[in-house]
């Protein structure tokens, strides 16, 4: 999951505990991963307490679903779902020109919902 150059590290709920990791000790990161519902539903959902940690949680799973969408579009509208070359190089190249496109669709289906 990281290679060591990370200053933020997001993730969902089956990270959880990751940061206490003994390889991970001397990061200097930021974690932000999921917590598992459980953990904040035992204050009641009537709680401010509830409330906060749940919106907290909220702008987690936005930011993630953020990342995660364009990997959506290349495995399901581009079927790319293992890699066709042999060599790092014309794999790196065929999925920099596939993130490329799933950037444009993506701008393309915000900006049409902007538009009206």
């Amino acid at each position: 999951m990281l290679h060591g150059d990370e200053t933020y590290v997001s993730g969902d709920a089956g990270y959880t505990g990751a940061a206490k990791r003994p390889e991970h000790a001397e990061r200097d990161v930021i974690w932000s991963i999921a917590a598992r519902p459980s953990s904040y539903k035992q204050h009641g959902e009537g709680s401010v307490l509830y409330r906060v940690k749940r919106k907290i949680e909220y702008a987690k799973a936005q930011l993630r679903a953020k990342v995660e969408h364009p990997f959506q579009v290349i495995k399901v509208r581009f079927n790319h779902r293992k890699v066709r070359y042999r060599g790092l190089e014309k794999n790196t190249a065929q999925l920099f020109s596939l993130f490329g496109l799933a950037n444009l669709m993506l701008a393309k289906r915000y900006l049409q919902q902007a538009a009206g």
